[in-house]
């Protein structure tokens, strides 16, 4: 399963890796087809501004006609926005861009020569048509002439650069005159023209990111549930066997050997075997406890329990048990305190948390059990808790890696938050590695026994 999940979430990455150059790659080239596009654009309105400047000079150089003469020609290409709007004047229209061309650098060489280009008159008309298309861009139009710069015109505080786009428009066929037209095109401009594509393409990158991260996440969590349910069946086909064994060799014992003779043998192997049988059983309720839904559990029978002779009786039980030298310090204030729980699921918690108070303590346990109102307590000098096995300490079949040589199915503290919040109440732990650890457990309602009077225990 390890390999598996290595081998998929390799996939998995090289799978994005791939979607992101590719995202990349394409956006890139999107990004240069625009800009390629803003540039074709203020080409465009480069030669409207030049048709409608000449023909403003056409107009001042025939007056005494009487006509008013308004030239215009088509030569915006399809993939430009650019189509200014008509005053509604005499229009001449020719679709061949050439054509057009050719009859601008005719026109230019007759008129030019009575009236010079205004480059000012042809900036007036190309900023409002830069306004109208919202292309917001710093930009120079120069008016050359046989090399030679007879004129210019610029967006507020433009410095031209060596890195800033330029075009030409010349006005004649032997190159001789143009306007030349020095463009910012900022990359942050550009992107903006870009933004519905951007924002697009950063949202499918982010679901497909977040996606193949949620497949990763589900395929070591499976992991990790493989390598639980591998601990879990060790861990419990060595618990189990114990008792089994010892309980063989007990009734194997009464069996093939004549203790007829000796009853109190025969009574000490039948009590082993009773005492082996009983841990065996002990063990099996707590899995098939476990192993039931929480809704399925057994209904509480939730009433006040007084907490003292209840922890008086845990502490003699563990004192018998216990195969190491253990100190009980138990503080009950008042003395007929009591909390509202489940009297047979309280016994089991308190339980299984004195009994790893024990099994992870040194060999001298000391453990301290304070109860106060809706709080109980149990602190013990062990070990202490590493802090990568407390974000888990609760969960189901976890067991830390820390402690070694300790019997246990990784039961004991998912049932005890499992029952207490089915209880209405909490657990809690505070721990120092090395110190030892406090859970508290809390309660809610209130409890109010009958009044005792006090007595010292």
């Amino acid at each position: 399963m390890r390999a598996n999940v290595k081998y998929i979430s390799a996939v998995v990455m090289t799978t994005l890796v791939g979607v992101i150059a590719y995202q990349a790659s394409w956006l890139t080239q999107l990004y240069r087809q625009q800009k390629d596009l803003i540039e074709r654009q203020y080409r465009n309105m480069l030669i409207w501004s030049d048709n409608q400047e000449i023909s403003e000079r056409i107009h001042a150089l025939m007056p005494e006609e009487g006509v008013d003469v308004k030239l215009s020609l088509n030569l915006f290409t399809e993939e430009t926005d650019c189509n200014p709007e008509q005053d509604g004047q005499d229009v001449i229209e020719d679709p061949y861009a050439t054509t057009a061309t050719s009859l601008m650098q005719m026109l230019h060489a007759s008129v030019d020569s009575l009236m010079p280009p205004d480059v000012h008159k042809v900036d007036s008309v190309f900023a409002r048509l830069t306004e109208k298309e919202q292309l917001h861009f710093d930009y120079q139009i120069t008016y050359l002439n046989q090399g030679k710069e007879a004129g210019t015109a610029a967006s507020a505080d433009y410095r031209p650069d060596s890195s800033d786009s330029v075009i030409d428009y010349w006005l004649d066929d032997t190159k001789q005159r143009e306007y030349r037209l020095t463009l910012a095109v900022s990359p942050a401009g550009v992107m903006r023209h870009m933004a519905g594509i951007l924002a697009a393409s950063l949202l499918l990158l982010a679901v497909i990111g977040l996606g193949m991260w949620y497949l990763i996440h589900l395929l070591r969590k499976m992991r990790t549930l493989d390598q639980l349910k591998t601990d879990f069946t060790n861990n419990m086909t060595h618990e189990l066997k114990t008792p089994i064994s010892v309980a063989y060799s007990a009734i194997d014992s009464l069996l093939n050997f004549d203790i007829s003779d000796d009853p109190q043998l025969a009574r000490k192997y039948l009590q082993i075997g009773q005492e082996q049988l009983s841990v065996l059983a002990g063990l099996t309720e707590q899995i098939l406890t476990m192993s039931r839904h929480p809704a399925k559990y057994a209904d509480l029978e939730m009433q006040q329990v007084p907490l003292l002779p209840l922890l008086q009786t845990l502490i003699e039980q563990h004192k018998l048990k216990a195969k190491k030298d253990v100190q009980f310090h138990l503080d009950v204030n008042p003395d007929n305190l009591c909390v509202t729980a489940d009297r047979h699921q309280l016994f089991r918690i308190l339980g299984n948390l004195i009994d790893n108070a024990i099994k992870y303590s040194r060999p001298a346990v000391s453990i301290d059990i304070t109860a106060r109102k809706n709080r109980i307590s149990v602190s013990d000098n062990g070990n202490g808790i590493s802090p990568d096995d407390l974000p888990h300490l609760f969960e189901k079949f976890y067991r830390s890696k820390h402690q070694k040589g300790v019997k246990g199915f990784g039961l004991g503290l998912y049932f005890v938050r499992t029952m207490m919040e089915r209880m209405g109440g909490s657990v809690a732990v505070d721990t120092t590695p090395g110190k030892g650890s406090v859970f508290t457990l809390t309660f809610k309602g209130e409890c109010s026994p009958p009044p005792q009077n006090n007595t010292t225990t």
